[in-house]
């Protein structure tokens, strides 16, 4: 058994808005082409399933899989990103200084304490192993890809 951990191509996003879980955001010219050799890559792996979080660049991405490799996608929500940019979304990584005074330092010194985070990185990191271990134990001998997240 093998599981191909994926993270999803680079998204479009002009405004450098926080996505978080907003719909809209898919990929980019870059992040397509990111895709297509993710893709590439695995074609020759024999992949069998395919897994991917509900969020679009993740979609969008596992759809390049899905075709080079003849697999289905599976959509799961826990192997969706890390809750904590929940609180951010729609404001511009510019602007969260002044609307979440401390958090973006806070997140970028020590994102192990967070105390203003909807999900800590032990949870997050429960929470998608435990999804792997999952679909692993479910696809015995055979090979899977998992599309994620940065930070999963």
């Amino acid at each position: 058994m093998t599981v191909f951990l994926v993270r999803h191509g680079e998204v479009e996003n002009p405004d450098r808005v926080v996505y978080a879980d907003l719909p809209g955001f898919g990929l980019s010219d870059r992040g397509r082409e990111e895709a297509a050799a993710a893709a590439g890559f695995l074609a020759p792996m024999s992949v069998t399933a395919i897994y991917a979080s509900p969020l679009d660049r993740a979609q969008e991405t596992a759809s390049f899989i899905s075709e080079a490799c003849g697999a289905q996608v599976g959509t799961r929500d826990d192997l969706t990103e890390w809750l904590v940019a929940r609180r951010w979304k729609g404001v511009t990584w510019e602007d969260l200084p002044t609307a979440f005074p401390g958090e973006l330092e806070a997140y970028l010194d020590h994102p192990t304490d967070l105390p203003f985070a909807e999900e800590s990185i032990p949870q997050l990191g429960n929470r998608v192993g435990a999804a792997v271990v999952e679909l692993a134990a479910a696809h015995a001998n055979e090979r899977i890809a998992i599309v994620s997240h940065q930070d999963p």
